[in-house]
């Protein structure tokens, strides 16, 4: 049984498993064999896109973002802190890619002057 999402206006009720609209503006009309009991849309437990939204959202509030410019590069740093345990979670650049920045002026400095 393959599951699908279903616009259905609230109030109404469906068959179980056999409410498929075809997308050409023709539903699926099972034979009386198959058709199951009535379910009344309210009543059915899915899993929400907007559950899920919430608790990204709550997530992200538990985050906040601190910009500094790195003196040495001048160039700006995004870090993306986890606010309960002050950790960082992200950072653009990376710190590897910061070392590397810093290495090079290093070795431009000792092969130019």
């Amino acid at each position: 049984m393959s599951s699908q999402i279903l616009n259905v206006p609230s109030g109404e009720q469906i068959t179980a498993n056999y409410a498929v609209h075809t997308g050409s503006g023709n539903t699926y009309n099972p034979p009386p064999s198959e058709k199951t009991s009535p379910v009344n849309v309210d009543t059915v437990e899915t899993p929400s896109i907007a559950s899920s939204a919430a608790k990204e959202a709550t997530l992200m509030r538990a985050r906040s973002r601190r910009f500094n410019v790195d003196e040495v590069l001048d160039r700006l740093v995004v870090k993306i802190i986890d606010s309960n345990t002050d950790e960082v979670i992200h950072q653009i650049p990376s710190e590897e890619s910061l070392a590397l920045s810093k290495k090079r002026i290093e070795i431009n400095k000792l092969l130019f002057g």
